[in-house]
């Protein structure tokens, strides 16, 4: 007998997963790559560089891999730094490769949070694990980020002073502060700083009429921008180059306070090649500050500190019972006035409300280019014939250096006041017997003349065409040649007129061209800060981030987070080491294209 051969056989898929194989194998090759295992989300944090001098600005980023948006941690609360957040870029991009005919696209997302950062005391500024909160409701954490802050080498001469005018004070009493800063060499970057914007005091910038005029310079110390000069002071019976700058501080509590110490540091030039980084401190100010005497302090008495004057303006003055009367109320004192925050409260004036009717909107600010003078209207009407003038107005205040409370009074404004007659029903009917209020002669035909209109084909039969001849008539020309020609002429004065004549205007509107300008000379900073320069009639090396910022919120451009990152691309170069722009330099063409968002959107603004 012969064995039979067994052929074996294959074994079979299950009847029910043959059908979905194809189709499965097609659904996981259109899943997104991020389903398909794409990178996790990260975020990395870093300064621009490991170390730097007390005083000096530099960058911290927080970039995070594999998302298009962000939120911003508060880093205002960290202490040793003051924290400014630069603005966050979306920094993905896309490579697209063809391979054996077919399209892979790849996909990288990044987003990049930056901030400007300005050490406020040596030692080694830390920046713990921060909490960055996805689009998505999840959130990844940064590792800890450090800075090590570097004491700069202290001067050994009293080059930077600080002055008051009067170290007792009452609280909100204002008194001003006088920094002057020796130039005993030739100083190239600087910056001043003060403690910890202290508590204790209320501190306002010192800005003279002639800031804007290219001899003045900004100086940023506690918290506020200030303007600095030029002048010349004496140390050791030498006459030195000096830089000077005001500060209005006020107490906000009795006792005894500090302010300062107050310091600059600085590269001062050693040779021609070299320079050192140097710092100099004032002493630190001590102010004894009052309390406000209860004694002798009068009704409606809301702080006001110094003396002060207040003026009263009514027009008009001749009116009828009812009529508006726009009431202006002038208050000068010495600045910052901070008690002045709206106009007197003529609700307080005996008899007022009984004699007037005020308006519901209340007092309306108008700003004043005069500094001490604030200025309010508001409208009243006189409610009956018998009112004469408008009061007295009354504004209590404390005197400091008599120590007592006073009040100044406004002088009286007559008033006519007319009564209304009252209009009542009978006045209304007219007695069907009474001649018309006016008389009209009846219409008659009118002769045939200058203004008869005639018609019938008598007109048509009558028509001539002008010659050859005619047309040769000095009359006849100028009734046809004139009216072109005064129509140019109008075109051509209207088309004058509407050219900008000042030389900012022209800047303005050559703002985009001069920056691509300066792109091609210069790079991306000196584009954005060019353009700025420009648009806003300002020098472009005084342009900074701040300014920038707020300008541009000023005059109506919406897109903060755009204006932001231009703010940062422009000073990137200035603040990170060694003159390098912070991470890859911005493209030129997205540089250009967001210039003419902004400068699309101020001009909209102003229309």
């Amino acid at each position: 007998m012969h064995a039979k051969r067994h052929t074996p056989i294959a074994p079979r898929p299950a009847p029910w997963a043959a059908p979905w194989i194809v189709p499965l194998l097609a659904v996981l090759m259109l899943l997104p790559a991020r389903a398909l295992g794409q990178d996790e989300v990260s975020a990395q944090a870093a300064f621009s560089q490991q170390s730097c001098y007390l005083g000096d600005q530099v960058r911290f980023r927080i970039v995070v891999e594999g998302v298009e948006q962000a939120d911003a941690p508060d880093l205002s609360s960290l202490s040793g730094a003051s924290f400014f957040f630069a603005g966050g870029s979306n920094n993905t991009s896309t490579m697209v490769s063809i391979v054996n005919g077919r399209r892979h696209e790849e996909s990288h997302k990044q987003y990049i949070l930056q901030w400007v950062v300005t050490p406020e005391k040596p030692g080694t500024l830390v920046v713990p694990p921060q909490r960055i909160t996805l689009p998505d409701g999840s959130a990844v954490q940064t590792p800890e980020a450090r800075l090590r802050v570097i004491e700069p080498e202290q001067t050994d001469k009293p080059v930077l002073r600080a002055t008051i005018d009067d170290d007792t004070l009452y609280v909100g009493q204002s008194a001003r502060v006088h920094v002057t800063w020796l130039l005993l060499s030739d100083v190239e970057e600087y910056s001043f700083r003060g403690n910890d914007r202290p508590d204790d005091f209320d501190i306002q910038p010192v800005i003279s009429a002639s800031a804007g005029r290219g001899n003045d310079y900004k100086v940023d110390i506690f918290g506020i921008t200030t303007q600095g000069r030029l002048s010349y002071s004496t140390l050791d019976g030498e006459r030195y180059r000096s830089f000077e700058f005001e500060l209005l501080v006020s107490p906000k509590r009795a006792g005894t306070l500090t302010l300062g110490p107050i310091g600059v540091s600085f590269d001062e030039r050693v040779t021609r090649r070299s320079t050192r980084r140097m710092i100099a401190r004032t002493d630190p100010i001590v102010i004894h500050a009052l309390d406000l005497p209860d004694e002798g302090r009068p009704p409606g008495f809301t702080g006001l500190l110094g003396a002060h004057a207040v003026d009263a303006t009514a027009t008009p003055t001749d009116v009828n019972v009812g009529d508006p009367i726009e009431l202006r109320v002038t208050i000068s004192g010495p600045e910052p006035m901070s008690g002045v925050t709206d106009g007197p409260d003529l609700t307080s004036i005996e008899g007022f409300t009984d004699d007037f009717r005020i308006s519901s909107e209340g007092w309306t600010y108008e700003p004043s280019s005069r500094p001490g003078r604030r200025t309010f209207k508001t409208t009243i009407r006189a409610t009956h014939e018998g009112v004469e003038a408008i009061p007295a107005i009354s504004l209590p205040f404390f005197d400091p250096g008599e120590g007592e409370y006073r009040v100044a009074r406004s002088r009286p404004i007559p008033l006519h006041v007319k009564a209304v007659r009252k209009v009542t029903a009978a006045d209304a009917v007219v007695s069907s017997g009474a001649p018309a209020a006016v008389s009209r002669d009846p219409l008659t035909p009118t002769a045939a003349g200058l203004w008869a209109i005639d018609t019938g084909p008598a007109v048509l039969a009558d028509a001539r065409v002008p010659d050859a001849g005619m047309l040769r008539r000095p009359a006849v020309l100028s009734a046809l040649i004139a009216p072109p020609v005064v129509f140019l002429l109008a075109g051509v004065s209207v088309l004058a007129r509407s050219r900008p004549r000042d030389g900012a205007e022209i800047r303005r509107r050559r703002a985009i061209s001069m920056a691509r300008r300066a792109l091609r000379r210069e790079g991306p900073e000196s584009a954005v800060r060019t353009y700025l320069a420009c648009a806003f009639g300002l020098t472009p090396s005084a342009v900074t981030g701040a300014d920038g910022h707020r300008l541009l919120a000023e005059a109506g451009v919406a897109d903060a987070d755009d204006i932001a990152e231009l703010i940062a691309i422009s000073e990137s170069t200035r603040y990170a080491p060694g003159g390098a722009a912070l991470g890859s330099p911005p493209d030129t063409r997205r540089l250009m294209t967001r210039l003419s968002r902004i400068d699309r959107a101020m001009r909209r603004a102003k229309r």
